[in-house]
This record gives structure tokens, sequence and C-alpha cells, in this order.
């Protein structure tokens, strides 16, 4: 269990609540991700400039459309696509973008 819950953390997404439909959004590991979820189908996780140096989401799409909400569904994942986060430096720019959405 611990292993698949840092894999999915590393790649930005994590169950909150087990057996829920939904994703959370968190902060990837990784500047590029490629996961195969379906008969040819491919979950791409991108993450431009993710460093060290740029740990905090500013924003997130899902298939070129921003999410409002810190979660996104697994049925939706299981579609493939693409999952694009703005990545920033700046805590306080990424403490607004998260307060903008809980919900």
């Amino acid at each position: 269990e611990m292993s698949s819950w840092f894999v999915l953390s590393s790649l930005g997404l994590y169950q909150l609540v087990p057996g829920s439909e939904f994703y959370e959004i968190g902060s990837p590991t990784w500047e590029t991700a490629t996961v195969k979820v379906g008969d040819d189908k491919v979950l791409k996780i991108n993450a431009p400039g993710n460093s060290p140096d740029t740990p905090y989401v500013k924003s997130v799409s899902f298939n070129g459309t921003p999410l409002n909400a810190l979660r996104v569904k697994f049925s939706d994942l299981r579609q493939g696509g693409e999952l694009q986060f703005e990545m920033t430096g700046d805590a306080d720019e990424a403490q607004r973008f998260y307060e903008a959405r809980r919900g």
C-alpha cells in the first residue's frame, strides 16, 4: 500500500479517502510522466520547470481545461489525456491557488 501511495503522490495525485472516485491534487515530483491507464490509453502528466526551486502548484488543468477544484475523477483519468501543472517557487502564489479552489 505504501509503495502505491508513493507512486501516485510523486505524480501529483493521491486518494484521500480509499475507495473514493476522486484523486486529490498534490505537487508532482517529476517534470513529466506517462502512465498507461487502459487499452491504448495514456495519461501524460507534465510539470515543466518543476525543481526544488519551484515545488508549489500555481495552476493545473486536465485536457486543457483548468481544474476548479483540487481533485479529479478517477474515471476521467482512466480515459487518458494530459494533466498539466504550472509550478512556482512562490508559496504565497500557490496558497492563493489552493484557497481559491477549496470546497
